[in-house]
């Protein structure tokens, strides 16, 4: 799911900054009386998606349940 031109509207007030960065300034420096720990969240659907995809693949071209590895249904 997308909003088409988003990023074309943000662009103007983008900050590149590595997670390194994001991570010591967010995590300890601005919160000095916290806990100092960053949670960064990961949209990991996309992943699913292409290893349900090639497994898929995998299993129409002949591979045994035993052939795509453990827990190939995770």
């Amino acid at each position: 799911m997308s909003i088409p031109g988003l990023w074309k509207l943000l662009s103007g007030i983008r900050k590149d900054q590595s997670l390194t960065e994001l991570a010591v300034c967010e995590g300890f420096e601005i919160q000095q009386h916290s806990s100092g720990v960053l949670i960064v969240g990961i949209d990991a659907s996309p992943w699913m998606y292409a290893v349900q995809a090639s497994m898929d693949h995998a299993w129409r071209k002949g591979a045994s349940r035993a052939a795509l590895g453990k827990n190939s249904e995770l």
